[in-house]
């Protein structure tokens, strides 16, 4: 029996030798794998601003200063060089959907409004025009975004780089443009208050003044 097992063990013991062996035979021949993770410091810009959202001062002066406001879709980007340097632009196409700042019949003059092979839905999208760039920022790709203009054009000009939606974000800008109609609303009323009782002082300094004149023509 003790010979048995003394045959058993030496069997096994050669077995593991041989296996052990041919590990490290195909180690010496096989590239070992690099499980380092390098971040590409060439990925293509985002295109987007999510720093003036955090700014409440900076946000007003946006908000002020734009004369359209909406959230929309962007579908896709492209680069146009311009001008005799050939400086790069980025255009977005955006779908718009929901104008929070500005004159829907005016906008409505720079849709392409487009009809869904599916059903009979339409939608409509517009050519918005971004800063300088060095690169498409093809990650913004059907990202929805708040979008900031400045005026009324064909494309139009963009404030800052669109602003990634949120609910929370939307409700910001809608507080601040709230604000900024009841601000003119009340220095609107204020006038109308005022300027008649402005022309009312005036008419009664007139006649004060004609009452002083006669009581010193006839005391005179």
């Amino acid at each position: 029996m003790y010979k048995l097992f003394a045959q058993f063990f030496i069997v096994g013991t050669c077995v593991l030798i041989c296996f052990t062996a041919a590990e490290f035979s195909m180690k010496g021949n096989v590239k070992k794998r690099n499980t380092v993770i390098r971040a590409d410091n060439n990925l293509p810009s985002t295109c987007y601003n999510s720093t003036v959202i955090k700014n409440v001062d900076s946000l007003k002066r946006v908000v002020f200063a734009s004369k359209f406001i909406f959230t929309g879709k962007i579908s896709s980007v492209q680069i146009r060089k311009r001008g005799a340097e050939k400086s790069r632009r980025i255009i977005f196409k955006v779908y718009v959907r929901r104008v929070l700042k500005g004159d829907i019949s005016a906008l409505s003059d720079l849709l392409n409004v487009v009809t869904r092979k599916n059903n009979s839905s339409s939608r409509a999208s517009l050519l918005v025009e971004g800063g300088l760039r060095n690169n498409v920022c093809s990650t913004v790709n059907r990202k929805p975004a708040i979008l900031f203009s400045e005026r009324l054009s064909s494309p139009l000009k963009l404030l800052i780089d669109p602003v990634p939606l949120s609910v929370d974000r939307v409700r910001r800008v809608k507080t601040l443009i709230q604000g900024k109609v009841s601000e003119n609303l009340f220095y609107s009323l204020l006038d109308r208050v005022v300027q008649p009782l402005l022309e009312l002082q005036r008419v009664l300094f007139c006649l004060m003044y004609l009452t002083y004149c006669g009581y010193s023509d006839k005391f005179s």
